[in-house]
């Protein structure tokens, strides 16, 4: 069974009314009525937000920062620790073992 979690949604079909959780152990599906006004995650930069009407005209549902394009992207938020994940640390982990 899956732990309780904010959703993250995907319209079932386009111009559909209904949303599905992408989470593969999930299997929440409900109506736009039903979920607008919410807490989601994005699909644009994976933060919790209110979902919108204007979030919902879209097959992945994105906060107002993404749809205006004022936020990162998550491959690059990803990069962005790759870089600043302290790798002498592992490094002595390793030569311990």
């Amino acid at each position: 069974m899956v732990q309780k979690h904010l959703h993250m949604y995907k319209q079932v079909r386009s111009g559909s009314s209904q949303f599905k959780c992408i989470d593969p152990e999930c299997t929440h599906l409900s109506t736009k009525s039903l979920i607008k006004g919410n807490l989601a995650i994005c699909n644009g930069c994976a933060k919790e937000f209110v979902l919108t009407t204007e979030a919902l005209r879209r097959v992945y549902p994105k906060c107002n920062n993404c749809i205006k394009g004022n936020t990162d992207s998550i491959e690059s938020i990803e990069e962005e620790i790759q870089k600043n994940v302290d790798t002498s640390a592992i490094e002595s982990l390793v030569k311990e073992l």
